[in-house]
């Protein structure tokens, strides 16, 4: 499993906003990755879905 973040919206297997960030298997990941419209996240993030910015 891979963490990624869209870059742009997008639809299929995979679903995302630009800017989501999601776990998805490391087949998808690659694809996405390849075709431009994901970046893999490295390293751990604290911060998980629906927890507010510390910015904010």
């Amino acid at each position: 499993m891979k963490e990624i973040k869209a870059i742009v919206p997008f639809a299929g297997v995979v679903s995302m906003a630009a800017g989501e960030i999601r776990e998805v298997s490391d087949g998808i990941a690659a694809d996405l990755i390849n075709a431009g419209y994901a970046e893999e996240i490295k390293g751990k993030r604290t911060q998980k879905k629906g927890d507010k910015d510390e910015s904010e």
